[in-house]
């Protein structure tokens, strides 16, 4: 039996480190990707308010600040000479968990191999996320 030459042997262990290497850096892409799950990815706004890194409950905070409260201040209206306050609580849902998850989507909807990459090189692409609402015609009639 012939013993392995020198050159075989040093290719079995660059092989075998790169091996190493590779499995080291997948498992830390792996946790990695599993500790920014709850963390709304880079790049996304909402009302021209960033909330890229920020938690579902600093999300939250933004976008009742951002969207909600502009919308839900009380209007003056007038109509046949006469001067209304309109309560828009009334008549306006916002609805916050809509754009919180449109918020995550980006990440969420993006390949694992994907998310990696843009941990890595940080360029994230933009997203805008349109502000979810519902009136209430009936009660805006009345």
């Amino acid at each position: 039996m012939k013993a392995p030459s020198v050159a075989s042997r040093l290719l079995i262990v660059v092989v075998a480190t790169l091996l190493l290497a590779l499995s080291g850096s997948l498992a830390w892409a792996a946790v990695n990707d599993f500790q920014t799950r709850g963390v709304v990815p880079q790049g996304v706004t909402v009302a021209g308010r960033p909330l890229g890194g920020l938690t579902s409950a600093g999300a939250q905070a933004v976008i009742e600040e951002a969207v909600a409260a502009p919308l839900l201040r009380p209007i003056a209206v007038q109509a046949a000479g006469r001067e209304f306050s309109l309560d828009p609580k009334t008549i306006v849902t916002v609805d916050v968990d809509r754009m919180l998850s449109a918020a995550y989507a980006p990440r969420r909807t993006a390949p694992f191999v994907l998310r990696v990459q843009y941990d890595l090189s940080g360029a994230v692409p933009a997203t805008e996320v349109e502000p979810a609402f519902a009136l209430d015609q009936e009660a805006l009639t009345t």
